[in-house]
């Protein structure tokens, strides 16, 4: 299966913590989720307990000065953030711990391209 979710990545952040102990996240990263979430299609049948492979393409606006010729951020926690929210929806997977083979790719938009997220994801055997 194979669909795009039309916001532009965003890695997922370490998580903040008050002074009494407890873990919160960052606003920005709370919207953000919340902008995903509304694009995961809802696919039936769910991958349920069977292990899959899952393939990012990771798609970010170009900086407007060059200080590295691709993307800030981890890849990991790129597809932290991305697999978080699938999980948590419950229309692909019932836990990203299924996921035994992982492929991802950052990079920047070229030409006309716009910022994105392409999830590819293939149950195996």
């Amino acid at each position: 299966m194979r669909f795009v979710l039309p916001v532009q990545p965003m890695p997922a952040p370490r998580p903040k913590f008050t002074r009494d102990g407890y873990a919160y996240s960052d606003k920005r990263y709370v919207t953000w989720r919340g902008q995903v979430a509304k694009h995961i299609p809802k696919l039936e049948p769910i991958i349920s307990g069977l292990p899959c492979a899952v393939a990012l393409d990771l798609v970010l606006p170009p900086y407007k000065t060059v200080k590295t010729p691709w993307p800030k951020g981890d890849v990991d926690n790129f597809a932290k953030a991305v697999f978080d929210i699938i999980t948590k929806k419950e229309h692909i997977w019932k836990d990203d711990m299924q996921i035994n083979l992982t492929i991802v790719q950052k990079r920047f938009a070229v030409g006309n391209e716009v910022s994105h997220a392409a999830v590819y994801i293939r149950e195996i055997l």
